[in-house]
Order: C-alpha cells, then structure tokens, then sequence
C-alpha cells in the first residue's frame, strides 16, 4: 500500500492510495523442447482525485523457445507475449465504463549470428548482427505517458512496458552488439532500429514509435581497467542527423574513494532537460561507506538537490542516516530538507523511517 501527496498549496485534493498493490510471479514451464513460460499476475486499486478509482487485474504470460541453430550459423528462438487487462473504473474517460476483459498478444522471432575474430594484440572481437521480426494483431488504446525507446527494450516484444497497454501491429527490428575483449580491458557496443509496415499514432511521441522509422538507439561501454569505466547511451534521429538523447556516465575508483559522474541531455520528443549528477563515497575501513551526491539542471542553472549519507555494514546489517535538501523550480514551493534513517537485514529486508522535513 502506499500514498502520495501533491505539495502544490493551490492543489485542493492533495492526495491518493494505492491500496492493495499485489503482484505474483512465478515460472509455469522450464523445459528444454519448449523452452520458458513465466507468469506474472497484479492486482492493483488506485484512488485518486477524490472520486476516480481504478481497479486492474493483469495477467502476464511470456513465452520463450529453446534456441534453434541451423547450418548457416544463424540461431533464434520464437517469442510470444500474452497480456489479460480486467478492469473497473469509475470517473475516468479514457476507460469504458462497465466491467472491461482485454486481450493483447504478441509473436516474434529473435534471431541472430555470432561472429568471431582473434587478433594478434591478444584480443577478441565478438561480431552479432540481430533482427526481431514481431506481429501484434488487435488494437491499442492511445498512450499518454512518456516512454523512452533504448538499447534495453528494443530488441524485446513489450517495448511500452505499461501494464494496462500493449504495442498493436507488424514491425522489424534490425542491429548489432560489437564486443572487444582484452586482458585488462573490455569495450561494448550496441545499436538498434526499428522499422513498422505502417506508423502507429498511438504509441507515445517520445518513444518514437508513433514513425513507421524509430530512432537508433545504442549504448557503449569501455572499461579502461579495474579502476575506470565510461558509458555512453544515445539516440538518434530518423534521418540520422540530430541526436535527441545523450547520456554520459564516468565511473572512477580510486580506492578507497569512489567518484560517479553522470550528464544527460534530452531534446525533441523525448524531452527538454540538460543536467549533471555527481556522487562521492569514501570507505572508512571495511564497514563505513560516506557519500555525497548533487545534481545541477543546466537549463536553469541552478541546483535541483544534494544529499549527504553516512553508512554502516557488516554481513548481516546495513544502517545508514541520510540527509537531502530539495530544490524546485515551482516558486510556490520551498526548498525542502529531510533527514532519514535506514536499515537493511540481511537477508529479512529494508526498514525505513519517516523522512524528518
């Protein structure tokens, strides 16, 4: 259970509940003629605006072949996504009004050639191109919420990743993974694209996948050495042109201290926002970790939080004291400081105390 409280004053019905919030999972098959078959299942009701509830019961069935090689080298499974949406609501438009059972599905084939090469600097070079042929009959409601298409998602069946909704209609996705490995170092990189018999007005802007041509998404990864590690993840435009999204991560230890530094620039239809994170932690020993992070919007020049955290761990406890100060952007809100205390049993779970404002 869990409820949420807007923090603008003019705002009259501040708040809403989710109450139960149950989710099940649980593997049906493992086989190795027909492969996996996972079930997951979400019982959810969301009390909202005073007099708007919803009520969802979604049932999830993916479905994952055993691999098929053939002569030529290539190699692929068959996938298939099954999603059952029950609903009830009351006061809201874009739902009907009387007792709803949807069906969605999905059909694809994942396949794929490993390519390999040994080169004399005593390295390896991994080479695998990747296509997902997928076919999703019916119709979609219209999506709203903002979705970003990645290197994650887009070789998968439910791109969306939304419970009450699933991508409808016939689409390839075609790309590659490059792979360097070398004794003290290894570098990663990924990039995809994604093109639809026709475009699809309902999919979210941001995604891009309302275009019969998606964005080309793609992430790198070059670990220098144990100490040092870059990341990349992009997007860019249709016509190859312009990038829409950036995001840049630098991971530095040097122990016994640690710094992680972050930049992320969104444009366009995925969003307009341009900022930095920055995160230190030092290791007292070996049972205190200190932190400090910050982040700083560049749009407005002007810092959004930072906290300072202090840590202690051993095998079977992990209890750390938080403090954060808040910023925003609205002016009728003031900056915000909270102060919160942590615990974690292992292997029992978290306990959290209320944050102290």
């Amino acid at each position: 259970m869990s409820s949420h409280e807007t923090l603008k004053d003019s705002y009259n019905d501040k708040y809403e509940y989710i109450l139960p919030d149950i989710l099940v999972d649980k593997t049906l098959l493992s086989d190795s003629i027909f492969g996996n078959v996972d079930f997951q299942s979400n019982f959810k009701v969301h009390n909202y605006d005073t007099n708007k509830v919803k009520k969802f019961l979604i049932n999830d069935f993916d479905w994952k072949s055993k691999k098929y090689n053939f002569s030529s080298g290539l190699q692929g499974s068959l996938l298939g996504q099954l999603k059952n949406v029950n609903y009830e609501t009351n006061n809201i438009d874009i739902y009907k009004n009387e007792p709803t059972s949807e069906i969605f599905g999905a059909l694809g084939w994942l396949g794929e050639i490993d390519l390999f090469k040994e080169a004399k600097n005593n390295s390896n070079h991994f080479f695998t191109p990747k296509i997902l042929l997928r076919h999703a009959p019916g119709n979609m409601r219209k999506e709203d919420d903002d979705t970003r298409l990645n290197h994650l998602n887009i070789f998968s069946l439910d791109r969306l990743n939304i419970n009450d909704n699933f991508e409808s209609g016939t689409s390839a996705t075609l790309g590659f993974d490059y792979e360097i490995k070398k004794p003290s170092s290894n570098f990663n990189f990924t990039i995809g694209q994604i093109i639809k018999d026709k475009a699809n007005k309902k999919m979210p802007d941001s995604s891009s996948l309302d275009n019969q041509f998606s964005d080309v998404v793609g992430n790198s990864n070059y670990k220098i050495n144990n100490g040092i590690e870059l990341n990349y993840n992009f997007a860019l435009d249709q016509n190859y042109n312009e990038l829409n999204y950036n995001e840049f991560g630098a991971k530095i230890d040097l122990n016994p201290v640690k710094f992680d530094f972050n930049y992320l620039q969104e444009k366009n239809h995925i969003g307009n926002n341009e900022y930095i994170t920055s995160k230190l932690d030092f290791n007292k020993g070996n049972n205190g970790i200190f932190s400090a992070e910050t982040k700083r919007n560049l749009i407005t020049n002007s810092a959004e939080y930072y906290s300072l955290s202090y840590e202690y761990l051993n095998d079977c406890l992990r209890a750390g004291l938080v403090y954060r100060r808040e910023f925003y952007d609205d002016s009728e809100l003031e900056a915000e400081n909270s102060l919160m205390f942590k615990i974690s049993l292992t292997p029992f779970g978290n306990i959290n105390s209320p944050s102290f404002r």
